[in-house]
């Protein structure tokens, strides 16, 4: 039997933290940070207003910056960020397309799972130097079940028939930041091919 994925307590077994290594490659460098745990008894008030999934949590993270600018991240909220398309992953199964491989985040939350439904998942991502530095990781662990293609999602055209249960887009570096033009592109290029789509906006933050 399928768990039920809209629980929180399950829901939450989805959450992995990146183990890409740190390295660099071109304008790509991925690297380890610490967050450090702060006194909850002195930021008690402040704490009243921070929505529970944005409470970091202390520890080792991973961090994927493209020339100055981080891309992504494995930090609680951001997996929390993108929990529509994995609930909807679990929810559909079959064949899922991602825009942007970032550190492959979203790939381990819907495929390493021992019972996910998830039979397949085709990523775009546009920088060879991301996929140089991620793709060997995540092809050697879900290799009969991942295709990583090197292009622009934007201007990539899907395959005469292709069919996609769930299409998940984050490309972007800032949600609050999104081009409204890119948004209606994807949407309308996968509009006949797909059951669910989403895209990484300020939207995805919201509970």
């Amino acid at each position: 039997m399928m768990p039920d994925y809209s629980s929180h307590t399950t829901f939450e077994a989805t959450y992995f933290k990146s183990t890409i290594p740190a390295a660099v490659h071109g304008n790509v460098r991925i690297e380890k940070f610490e967050v450090q745990p702060i006194d909850e008894v002195e930021h008690a008030e402040a704490l009243k207003s921070i929505p529970f999934w944005s409470r970091r949590v202390p520890g080792r993270f991973t961090r994927m910056y493209i020339d100055q600018t981080v891309m992504m991240t494995d930090l609680y909220e951001e997996w929390w960020s993108q929990r529509h398309a994995i609930q909807e992953a679990f929810i559909r199964g079959g064949h899922i397309l991602i825009s942007g491989l970032g550190i492959g985040m979203i790939i381990e939350a819907i495929l390493k799972p021992h019972n996910s439904p998830v039979k397949h998942v085709t990523v775009l991502e546009a920088n060879a130097s991301v996929i140089q530095l991620v793709a060997p990781h995540m092809l050697a662990r879900y290799k009969d079940r991942l295709e990583i293609i090197h292009t622009n999602a934007l201007t990539w055209t899907p395959p005469k028939d292709a069919h996609y249960e769930v299409v998940w887009h984050d490309i972007w570096p800032y949600p609050m930041l999104v081009p409204e033009e890119e948004i209606d592109c994807l949407r309308n290029k996968f509009a006949d091919c797909s059951d669910w789509q989403g895209f990484w906006t300020m939207a995805s933050f919201q509970e």
